[in-house]
């Protein structure tokens, strides 16, 4: 394991569960259902404080291979402390470069050192997704999947998916069904 450190990133956002008492709440929420060999794979990092935090750091074991960059306002120039407001939601984007001969689960310790604040993320790592999954996150411009960004339905991404039902699309597990379309159409409509 490799520890790796980062002062405070952190992007405010609509993410607004309740604060529970006096605790400062950590969630982690990976953006897709699994990361893929030599990808890129985004991890959305929610603080939820009933304090103000002016700033905090970040420390990651990573596995061997991996390495972690945080995504936000700064462009990876850190220190950048912005605060977390009490009751109001922080995000930090957090984006794991996977190794090309990674496979199966990882499980990677977090830890905010100043809260005594700590969880672990579970990760893992397949050679294939589902293929609504793939179509979620595909980049139509660049012709591949992108698991680095946040996934959805777009119109793009869907003129995309129709031209390629009956066929297995790239980074998918079996192939693209019409029933897969229709989720992913339904998906799409029900997006604000």
């Amino acid at each position: 394991m490799r520890t790796v450190a980062f002062a405070a990133l952190i992007w405010l956002g609509l993410f607004s569960p309740a604060v529970c008492g006096d605790t400062v709440e950590l969630y982690l929420e990976p953006t897709a259902s699994a990361a893929l060999p030599g990808n890129p794979f985004l991890v959305v990092m929610r603080i939820l404080s009933p304090v103000d935090i002016p700033g905090f750091s970040l420390t990651a074991e990573l596995p061997p291979g991996w390495d972690m960059r945080i995504r936000g306002p700064c462009l990876e120039r850190l220190p950048c402390p912005l605060p977390v407001y009490a009751g109001r939601p922080a995000e930090l984007e957090l984006v794991l470069d996977v190794p090309a001969d990674a496979a199966g689960p990882y499980e990677i310790p977090l830890h905010i050192p100043a809260l005594d604040l700590g969880e672990t993320l579970v990760v893992e790592v397949r050679g294939c997704l589902d293929p609504r999954e793939v179509v979620r996150h595909w980049d139509v411009a660049m012709g591949s999947i992108d698991l680095s960004r946040r996934g959805g339905v777009t119109y793009e991404r869907l003129l995309w998916a129709i031209a390629h039902v009956g066929h297995r699309v790239p980074f998918a597990c079996r192939s693209l069904t019409r029933v897969d379309l229709d989720d992913l159409v339904s998906e799409w409509m029900g997006a604000d």
